[in-house]
């Protein structure tokens, strides 16, 4: 079964006041255990300025003033999951993010994609 995961996200702080949509899909291999997915990651033009934009009163040599639109961020990761009896389990994640153009333009960014890592133990009661 392939599985299809929307999710939406505001700001209600109201300390951006932007939001952000993710949807994916992922598909589970040997009872969850492996799990790649792909899909992509929608941020609003005030999410986006909040943290790639600079201010005209931060702008110096080097670093212009920048104020970016919306964009869209592309990723494909994968889940591994391995038991170790009926309690624990060791986990990780794995995720390789592709910029959107409104963030690869700003300039305090100097890469084209991040990559995530993530790595842990899992205890079941």
């Amino acid at each position: 079964m392939v599985n299809f995961t929307v999710t939406g996200l505001s700001d209600i702080l109201n300390v951006s006041s932007g939001q952000q949509a993710v949807a994916f899909l992922s598909k589970p291999f040997l009872k969850g255990a492996f799990t790649p997915r792909i899909g992509a990651e929608w941020s609003s033009d005030r999410r986006v300025n909040y943290y790639y934009g600079v201010r005209d009163s931060e702008a110096i040599a080097g670093r212009p003033a920048y104020s970016p639109g919306q964009t869209i961020n592309y990723f494909g990761g994968l889940k591994l999951g391995v038991p170790l009896g009926k309690l624990w389990a060791l986990v990780g994640d794995v995720q390789y993010t592709l910029l959107g153009d409104e963030i690869q333009d700003s300039p305090i960014v100097n890469k084209k994609f991040l990559m995530r890592y993530a790595a842990g133990a899992v205890y079941r009661f």
